[in-house]
């Protein structure tokens, strides 16, 4: 039995709004994206489009997601959307990014069809020659490790071309490039010089907190954080944390410790709706 257009549309709206939080910020990327691949790859078919595809990418993405936020449980995310998305920046793409935007270095992570099996992630690079694109599959087993250094070591040890350094990200029409090692670390949360979280004792001096890199436990010195860009958060909290989402929030701002995947407003994006019928007549 078919789908209707209504359930469908909300189901690709609400796969997406779970995955990339927030979905105001990075709908204008990621709608573009899912119009090219259900143009090229489906047809216009979005009911294919969403089985074949969107669902099958959904527990991909969500397992990287999981994968990459289980070490730093308890703590709040700058980026709720992280290491999907930091805010509107698209991390891993679910379309093609132009390959003319591709520098000696740089690489991109997509989710892609794939034939007639399921969907697949891959590292996009330019190919040996210069002049295309290279598809290197990115295998299930990696992705506990995927957000490290040492997994983009391991695949510039197997590379004979010159080495990827910087990661493309999306927003809408823009597309930029970042060092990897800046991407690979969430950014937490600070007040007054502590990192916001359940597993932070409330005895330790600011500065050690407050000079500390985002994962590695290494300190970094104040200018990195000024580096960083917008880093610092404050929020009213209690000294005892005990559950993320009872953190209360800043004005303006969606901050949680785990990325969600429930509870999205219903008649968030209805602003984004009839998508589903872009191409009509």
């Amino acid at each position: 039995r078919a789908m209707e257009p209504e359930p469908v549309e909300e189901c690709v709206q609400s796969t997406l709004a779970a995955l990339y939080p927030p979905f105001e910020a990075t709908a204008p990327t990621l709608l573009s994206q899912v119009f090219e691949v259900l143009e090229r790859t489906y047809q216009h078919d979005a009911v294919r489009y969403t089985l074949d595809f969107l669902i099958p990418a959904k527990h991909i993405l969500a397992r990287i997601q999981s994968e990459a936020c289980a070490q730093y449980s308890g703590f709040v995310f700058c980026h709720e959307g992280w290491p999907l998305c930091l805010r509107e920046k698209v991390l891993v793409q679910l379309g093609s990014l132009p390959w003319q935007r591709l520098c000696p270095g740089d690489f991109y992570l997509q989710v892609v069809p794939h034939r007639e099996c399921a969907p697949r992630l891959v590292l996009k690079c330019l190919s040996p020659e210069g002049r295309g694109v290279q598809e290197l599959p990115v295998p299930p087993d990696s992705f506990p490790f995927l957000f490290t250094v040492e997994w983009l070591n391991g695949i510039n040890k197997e590379r004979r071309a010159g080495r990827l350094e910087r990661c493309l990200l999306a927003d809408g029409e823009k597309v930029l490039s970042l060092p990897w090692p800046e991407l690979v670390y969430p950014q937490f949360v600070h007040k007054d010089g502590f990192i916001v979280g359940q597993h932070c004792p409330v005895d330790l001096a600011p500065e050690v907190l407050g000079a500390r890199s985002p994962g590695d436990g290494r300190h970094s010195g104040g200018e990195n954080r000024e580096s960083e860009g917008e880093y610092v958060h404050l929020l009213e909290v209690s000294p005892t944390l005990h559950q993320g989402p009872g953190i209360p929030k800043p004005c303006g701002a969606q901050v949680q410790t785990m990325p969600t995947r429930k509870g999205h407003h219903k008649n968030r994006s209805r602003r984004h709706r009839a998508w589903l019928h872009h191409k009509s007549g």
